[in-house]
């Protein structure tokens, strides 16, 4: 009996001791910051995997924050790349400390965090990290995501839903359309939300108001045809869907196709006009009311869920990324990194004649695409029921 129950002991002890061994440590946080923004800076023109991780927490948490994807559901288009991205850094060196739901919801926070450092001055999100998601091994029924053409009452009952959020949260939450921008070979949408793709701020509120926007149908090479708003001269610059310019004007019921009866001037202000004005007017408002709904989202979970404390006042210097890998060299994935001041303040220049009285304050430049893709914005997909409105992403 006594040997039975040192055994016992000395199994419980393993256990603790594992346990210990394996809790996630602010200084693991770091380490996974300085991997993960290595490979957002590796990404290319615009940093487009910034947007993506947004769109891989923002579908994992629909239905539950679980570490599990279904890659081959329409509606999840262009996520297995970055799901497989991330699964090798998670792999390499966080998978013996967090469940893969715990890192993608860390990665996503980063990825916060990393585009309002991108915007040169502006505040700090105040996310928070929270652990103890754990992994599913059965498949969750896929989401019905709200349909592009439809208008803002299927966006607030769909957020409702998945989210528990009010009307104001869903406002602030479809922000995130400032990262990212839709691709027809994905979507059959084209063009960025807004000029500045990897770039957190309000930018998305101000474009929605201060712009002359139309409807604008184009076809795509497989014939199928989708009805965006656009603005700007001949094939038009930007994008709205519908969903979006709900969030600003009354547009009725669109028809099947996804038309408005009424242009941008004549559609009378929506009920939630109020709130899109004061996002468009103060950033700080609505950086802070993103960060309230997006760690809300990520809580969306039946796991007992624990904070950790991460100063987001003091980013540490990360090491400069392998080649070819993106991540840092040596990270071993609790190596804490020497302090970096933080960003120092840039002026940004003067918007250009909008054509419409007047724009907000420091109004980020806004202009055409340039040589090669810019914007950012949400991902709308083609679903068995069709096409869908994603929160946020990047299109590969």
């Amino acid at each position: 009996m006594m040997t039975c129950n040192r055994k016992l002991l000395q199994l419980m002890l393993l256990v603790s001791i594992f346990a210990a061994s394996s809790a996630v440590t602010s200084s693991d946080l770091e380490t996974l910051r300085c991997n993960v923004w290595n490979l957002i800076d590796s990404s290319g023109q615009n940093q487009p995997f910034l947007a993506q991780i947004v769109r891989l927490v923002f579908h994992d948490c629909v239905g539950g924050c679980n570490g599990l994807i279904n890659f081959s559901d329409h509606g999840n288009a262009g996520l297995e790349g970055p799901a497989n991205r991330l699964q090798t850094l998670y792999d390499n060196e966080f998978s013996s400390i967090m469940s893969r739901a715990d890192f993608w919801a860390f990665a996503g926070a980063w990825a916060v965090v990393k585009g309002s450092v991108d915007n040169a001055g502006g505040p700090m999100p105040p996310v928070t990290f929270f652990e103890g998601r754990t992994d599913a091994t059965v498949q969750n029924a896929n989401p019905n995501l709200p349909n592009p053409h439809g208008g803002i009452e299927q966006v607030v009952e769909f957020f409702e839903a998945a989210f528990d959020f009010d009307e104001r949260e869903s406002v602030a939450i479809m922000g995130a359309h400032t990262l990212g921008r839709a691709r027809p070979d994905n979507s059959g949408f084209r063009n960025p939300w807004v000029h500045n793709s990897h770039v957190l701020d309000n930018e998305f509120y101000q474009d929605l108001r201060d712009r002359n926007w139309r409807q604008q149908t184009f076809t795509n090479q497989d014939d199928s045809q989708n009805t965006q708003w656009v603005h700007g001269p001949d094939n038009g610059r930007g994008l709205m869907l519908n969903p979006d310019m709900a969030l600003y004007k009354d547009i009725g019921t669109p028809s099947a196709a996804g038309v408005v009866s009424c242009t941008f001037d004549a559609c009378p202000a929506a009920d939630t006009a109020s709130i899109v004005d004061d996002f468009a007017l103060d950033n700080a408002l609505w950086v802070q009311e993103f960060t309230g709904a997006w760690n809300k989202m990520v809580q969306t979970t039946s796991d007992p869920l624990s904070p950790i404390p991460v100063d987001l006042s003091a980013l540490p210097q990360c090491p400069a990324p392998d080649s070819g890998t993106g991540t840092g060299t040596g990270m071993g994935g609790r190596t804490p990194q020497p302090p970096q001041p933080p960003p120092q303040p840039q002026p940004r220049p003067p918007p250009p004649p909008m054509g419409r009285p007047p724009p907000p304050p420091q109004r980020p430049p806004q202009g055409m695409e340039g040589p090669g893709p810019k914007g950012r914005g949400p991902q709308r997909v083609q679903g068995e029921a069709g096409q869908r409105l994603e929160a946020a992403g990047e299109e590969p």
